[in-house]
């Protein structure tokens, strides 16, 4: 059974590693809060219980709270945020982050 959503909310990024392996960091294909949304329902409706924000860089988003609400309204057991950890020095945001349902990190 699968219990777990790997869910790339697009490919822009704040960083230009050369390691990457994503080709397509000035790629500005971000998929649209309606079809994050279809997503994350079809997903709670198969069953699945943990969900994993990625990208590109997620935290660059204008709406990545608006985001990780609804996987918390959508009751995900585990939200987690995989990033490249530049906005995780800020703390108000950091704190934020953690009040709207995030509870893992992948740096």
């Amino acid at each position: 059974m699968i219990r777990g959503l790997f869910l790339p909310l697009g490919y822009l990024c704040n960083n230009n590693c050369i390691h990457c392996f994503l080709p397509y960091q000035d790629n500005p294909l971000n998929k649209t809060l309606e079809q994050i949304k279809k997503d994350l329902l079809k997903a709670k409706s198969m069953g699945i219980d943990r969900v994993s924000l990625t990208g590109g860089e997620p935290t660059i988003r204008k709406d990545i709270f608006e985001i990780i609400h609804l996987c918390k309204k959508l009751e995900f057991d585990i939200i987690q945020l995989q990033t490249n950890g530049r906005m995780l020095s800020y703390k108000n945001f950091c704190d934020k982050l953690i009040k709207s349902g995030v509870n893992d990190f992948a740096v």
